[in-house]
């Protein structure tokens, strides 16, 4: 999908997906656009609950919110896992609120970098700023 624009600067769960729960989102791709939110916020999926799959994913395109942002899934959580997946865009929030774990090898997720399945090719080249 080409330059998806989500602008709803004061809601949770914000992204392609704002809220998956037990669900499973494979081979999508998003190129371009923009994703703005509150928090939890995604370029793919907002929040990622109870052992949802995302997997063979990827976005190119820039993530914005105040907390817990993160440039494919703003939060991953209950056992979710994230497999072959990658974020280039740039990725935007408060103090605290966005997270690069490694530099090449790293989560392209807001929160719960211990749910990515670390076995597969996860990588996350996110260009970060802070607002304060």
């Amino acid at each position: 999908m080409s330059h998806l624009t989500i602008n709803r600067p004061y809601s949770y769960d914000v992204g392609l997906f704002g809220h998956i729960d037990g669900a499973v989102v494979r081979n999508v791709g998003l190129v371009g656009g923009s994703v703005i939110g509150d928090s939890f916020v995604g370029g793919l999926v907002g929040e990622s609950t109870h052992q949802s799959v995302v997997e063979n994913v990827f976005n190119t395109g820039s993530v914005q919110g105040y907390g817990t942002v993160g440039g494919l899934v703003g939060r991953n959580f209950d056992g979710s896992t994230i497999k072959n997946a990658y974020a280039t865009g740039d990725v935007t929030g408060a103090q605290n609120s966005t997270y690069k774990h490694q530099a090449r090898v790293g989560f392209p997720i807001g929160a719960q970098p211990d749910s990515v399945d670390k076995r597969n090719d996860v990588e996350a080249w996110l260009n970060l700023s802070k607002r304060f």
